[in-house]
């Protein structure tokens, strides 16, 4: 009987350890687009984040001055949506320019949770549709690990 119960918990172990090993070698990701949170699935529509400073790709495109008027230009040629899980342990950096959170109002004002919630406060405000801001969003598998906006004027 006690080398049952030894085998079992062996074989318990080894299967964990093959879980967690799995997980932490899944594929990291880095995507910019436009979000919107769905419970505990991010949608992202990701697309190209040109900054004029990037020279060799703005020749590429064929870029004028006239297509970069903010000094950035968005290069979407796909309308495929992605979808991840967010959980606990998802970190969400924002610029908090309202001052929801950030009481310091001299400071640069980018915030940083790990609270959905607050998130939320931020990218929907009173809105049913999310902020049109471009975020960076870097996952790990079929999990988001953080979320980053990318401020634009």
């Amino acid at each position: 009987m006690k080398q049952i119960l030894i085998i079992f918990l062996a074989i318990i172990l080894s299967v964990s350890l093959v879980s967690c090993s799995n997980e932490s070698s899944a594929e990291k990701q880095n995507y910019t687009g436009y979000i919107a949170l769905e419970g505990n699935v991010l949608k992202i529509d990701d697309f190209e984040f040109i900054d004029s400073e990037d020279e060799d790709r703005v020749k590429e495109l064929g870029l004028t001055i006239e297509d970069m008027p903010n000094g950035y230009y968005i290069h979407n040629i796909s309308e495929d949506i992605k979808s991840f899980a967010v959980d606990d342990n998802t970190e969400y950096t924002f610029y908090d320019t309202g001052t929801l959170f950030v009481q310091d109002k001299d400071s640069d004002r980018i915030y940083t949770t790990k609270s959905k919630q607050e998130f939320m406060a931020f990218l929907y405000g009173d809105n049913e549709e999310p902020l049109i801001n471009p975020f960076e969003v870097y996952t790990q598998g079929e999990k988001v690990i953080s979320i980053k906006e990318i401020f634009v004027n």
